[in-house]
């Protein structure tokens, strides 16, 4: 598969195609250089598909632009989510025949800069009682109306859906600063 049908894969929702060919045709090189810094098998594993996951949400979002190989991206990634969680190593060398410009490597600590804020406001969000996150989902995912809202979750009116909706808000906000902070 050539990149670009990959990423056509994920923005259609067919993406069970395209992660198998990356795990195919990446996932060696990032095996590789995990080993070679003293990790095993499954902790390859771990920054692949924590690399992938970054790569879908991007594209499902509309936020990725290609700017090097697929695989470049990927491995960029891969490493630096290994020199993360390893920083205790001296150096981490590029993998063979994947080196990144200047733009790249911005555009990559930009990514994962990113994600590191869509993981806190996850967490953010896990943290909100049931109605808080139904009244959200309602609401930002599915697009639904106060009133349908407030019918849907036994409140008296869309008015009152909406006052829930700022303090849930609210809460979440809240909860994400403080993960933020820590």
């Amino acid at each position: 598969m050539k990149d670009q049908e990959v990423l056509d894969a994920i923005a259609t929702k067919r993406e069970s195609r395209a992660i198998h060919f990356l795990y195919q045709s990446v996932f060696p090189q990032v095996l590789a250089t995990v080993q070679k810094y003293g990790g095993m098998k499954h902790d390859a594993e771990d920054v692949f598909q924590e690399a992938l996951v970054v790569l879908i949400r991007k594209v499902e979002a509309g936020h990725f632009q290609l700017q090097a190989k697929l695989s470049t991206y990927l491995c960029a990634i891969c490493k630096y989510n290994w020199w993360e969680k390893n920083k205790g190593l001296n150096r981490v060398e590029l993998m063979e025949g994947h080196r990144l410009t200047p733009a790249e490597v911005e555009l990559l600590e930009k990514s994962i800069h990113e994600e590191a804020k869509y993981q806190k406001a996850e967490l953010a969000f896990d943290r909100l009682g049931e109605k808080c996150k139904k009244l959200l989902q309602y609401f930002y995912l599915e697009d639904k109306s106060m009133r349908w809202i407030a019918t849907k979750l036994s409140l008296k009116s869309g008015k009152v859906a909406k006052n829930q909706k700022y303090k849930c808000m609210k809460k979440a906000r809240w909860h994400y600063h403080k993960l933020a902070e820590a």
